[in-house]
């Protein structure tokens, strides 16, 4: 007994310091030839551990969710082959830190979280992550560390990318305040959302905001059939007004600069950059190009695409284009797969369980699917540990 208690105490600090390093994904450890960021350390080492103290239960939910494991692993293989496309060791860390470990450790630590001891750890989990988040971004507000056009993007790569880390967890907070019994923790949770709204907007990041505006309206449905709890009803009310007003002031301090300079707006440098990312699939649509070979193979092709850019463009800024143009179409093709049935299976755990925090998880889940339109959601340390943590969590049912 007192060997089971202080393995559930380690698993539990193990979960609260893997929330916490998913905030650190900008530290990144010189190995000599590469680099590793913490966070990809922090989680091999953790999900190990983890698999260690509950191997049973892994190898359990493995067993059980066959379907889904296949579907993955079929992925990972995928994600491999395409490395070797392009063999380099960007490539290799690319594959490991955005695809593989991250599914990897999302197994692992989901199984783990399936055992009803550790479920009400979840939400600590999710504050323990976002309070990380908020700290280190409001340390780059007092330092005034803004970018050149007054964009928040603290010690992230962009602006873009740290509304995608911080979205998805505006219906995680809110399945928390819903479900907390104490006015305390209510009013704790409240102030965590109001934290992520004010980094949300402070990125100026108009398809976030979108992103996160499309999915509560989703979720708007299943908010009003709640009855008999009026204080829901009533921070849904709030949370709508402040997106609405929110994405209000976006549109009109950012709609000027797209009217003075269309042609280099955000909106269609991204078409432009889509029409080439279509051109280039049009040759390799079935194989791809592999990892890390966008920028090389965009700017071939770019010249032919009017008005030309002048910076870097990595990505596609189109999860789905990126997928395709990376691995082929059976990349993209099994992706979907693994995503609309995390959707299917967490519609029909509802409709069986009534439970709420299932609507909530695939709000989170189609915020980033949304945002992966105009984005590559998926292709980072942070938002693929969060994208893979709930879509797996959809995927693999509890263990009972």
């Amino acid at each position: 007994m007192k060997l089971i208690f202080q393995n559930n105490t380690i698993s539990i600090l193990i979960i609260y310091l893997c929330a916490i390093s998913l905030s650190l994904e900008f530290i990144r450890l010189d190995l000599g030839y590469f680099t590793v960021s913490i966070t990809s350390i922090a989680m091999l080492i953790f999900s190990g551990i983890l698999s260690f103290l509950h191997g049973s239960t892994v190898v359990k939910n493995i067993n059980q969710n066959k379907i889904s494991i296949s579907l993955l692993i079929l992925f990972d293989s995928i994600v491999l082959i395409s490395c070797f496309v392009n063999l380099n060791t960007h490539a290799i860390g690319i594959m490991i830190e955005w695809f593989i470990l991250p599914i990897v450790s999302s197994v692992i630590v989901v199984s783990t979280l399936s055992k009803k001891e550790f479920s009400k750890n979840i939400w600590n989990a999710i504050i323990l992550y976002t309070v990380s988040i908020s700290v280190i971004s409001l340390g780059s507000v007092l330092n005034l560390d803004f970018t050149y056009d007054g964009r928040l993007k603290s010690m992230w790569h962009s602006p873009n990318y740290l509304a995608m880390i911080i979205s998805p967890m505006i219906p995680l907070v809110l399945w928390g305040i819903i479900s907390l019994n104490d006015r305390m923790s209510r009013y704790s949770g409240l102030l965590i959302l109001l934290a992520i709204f004010g980094i949300l907007f402070a990125t100026q990041s108009i398809f976030g905001v979108v992103s996160v505006f499309v999915g509560l309206f989703l979720l708007a449905p299943f908010i009003i059939s709640i009855k008999h709890i009026k204080e829901h009803k009533k921070i849904f009310i709030v949370i709508s007004i402040i997106l609405t007003l929110g994405l209000s002031l976006l549109l009109v301090s950012r709609g000027s600069v797209f009217i003075t300079n269309i042609e280099r707006s955000s909106l269609m440098s991204r078409v432009n950059i889509w029409n080439v990312t279509k051109d280039l699939i049009g040759s390799e649509s079935l194989k791809g190009y592999g990892l890390d070979t966008f920028q090389d193979k965009y700017l071939e092709k770019q010249e032919f695409y009017e008005p030309y850019l002048e910076w870097a463009v990595p990505s596609a800024h189109n999860t789905y284009l990126m997928l395709w143009f990376s691995g082929g179409f059976f990349m993209l093709f099994v992706f979907l797969v693994i995503y609309f049935f995390a959707i299917f299976n967490l519609i029909k755990r509802y409709l069986l369980l009534r439970d709420k925090k299932l609507i909530l998880i695939l709000v989170s889940i189609l915020i980033i699917g949304i945002h992966g339109l105009v984005d590559t959601t998926i292709f980072g340390i942070t938002i693929s540990h969060i994208f893979w943590l709930l879509v797996i969590g959809a995927v693999i049912s509890k263990n009972k």
